[in-house]
């Protein structure tokens, strides 16, 4: 973003006082520009209040006589913000062509923001075809920057496609889509951006959402496959929080989790995989359900583990077909 000299620089010569509009300009950029994460929510000053009638007249005569797109796009994002303004709908159009000119002199962030910025403006206008021609643009952007080592700037355009309206969105997503994974296909939690994106294409739809549910366990699985030690145990948790309505897949996951030494985080040694059954033990004698590790056991079943959701029985009772989770080798 510019400094505050170089803007300077580019105010009109005043025909009034100098000092009150390099005040009134010093005003409008000193206030904080909040850039949410995803384009459809809207970029705002959130500290923005109503300032003098003589800051208000020095903002639009600057704006009325720079040419300066810095110069413009602010003041122009400002005056549109302040309720109840008149010609605020002029002011809006002056910063979005004044914020879509930036996005073609900066590069990176700065040109992405300024393009969301821009096609933001021009929808609440109702611009459509600037709206448009700005999701055109986008797209180029994307097919540009996709194979840059930064992937915020790429994701960022790619997010402009995604959100656009459903009139406005381009019918060659999943060919991007496909290409950005490609791309990240060894980075699970971009990955996972990915997958989130198509979750807002799915919509309610429950056969679409339940693929890029399981798609997205399987990218953790992988992953945790392809790793070791902390990560691989890392991404294993993420599976299972991403499997909850998906028990085979959790079941799994957790299996592989249960390989790690936590002492260590490391891979126990190798021994017998272990497979989960249920069984049902009938009038067990219980004498304690609790052995060192924490664990609650039961003495005449000493592999088994009573399920969290098992009431607590009275020690040393008889139960009778109490269900317990026991492990037995394969």
């Amino acid at each position: 973003m510019p400094e505050l000299g170089e803007v300077e620089d580019h105010l009109p010569t005043p025909v009034s006082d100098e000092a009150e509009w390099a005040d009134a300009v010093k005003v409008a950029f000193s206030l904080w520009f909040h850039i949410p994460d995803r384009p459809d929510e809207l970029a705002r000053f959130p500290n923005l209040v109503v300032p003098s009638e003589q800051t208000l007249r020095s903002w639009q005569a600057v704006l009325d006589q720079s040419a300066e797109p810095v110069v413009r796009a602010r003041l122009g994002d400002l005056l549109w913000q302040l309720p109840a303004k008149p010609r605020r709908h002029r002011q809006s159009r002056i910063a979005s062509q004044a914020y879509e000119q930036l996005a073609g002199r900066w590069t990176g962030l700065d040109a992405k923001n300024a393009q969301i910025r821009a096609l933001q403006l021009a929808l609440e206008l109702d611009d459509r075809a600037r709206a448009a021609s700005l999701i055109a643009t986008a797209m180029s952007e994307f097919d540009t920057t996709i194979d840059d080592a930064a992937p915020g700037v790429s994701f960022g355009y790619l997010g402009i496609l995604v959100y656009a309206p459903p009139g406005l969105r381009s019918t060659d997503l999943p060919s991007r889509f496909e290409r950005a994974k490609t791309v990240y296909a060894a980075q699970p939690h971009l990955l996972k951006q990915l997958i989130e994106m198509q979750m807002h294409l799915a919509g309610s739809d429950p056969v679409q959402r339940a693929a890029l549910d399981q798609e997205l366990i399987h990218v953790f699985l992988r992953a945790a496959e392809q790793s070791a030690g902390l990560a691989s145990y890392l991404h294993l948790q993420s599976a299972i929080q991403a499997a909850q309505n998906y028990p085979a897949l959790r079941d799994i996951a957790m299996a592989h989790q249960r390989e790690f030494d936590l002492t260590s985080l490391g891979r126990k040694p190798p021994r017998t995989r272990w497979k989960s059954i249920l069984i049902v033990c009938a009038d067990i004698e219980l004498a304690s359900w609790t052995d060192q590790t924490g664990r609650r056991r039961s003495r005449k079943c000493s592999n088994c583990l009573r399920p969290a959701d098992t009431p607590m029985p009275t020690a040393r009772k008889p139960v009778h077909r109490l269900i317990v989770m026991c492990f037995a080798s394969q």
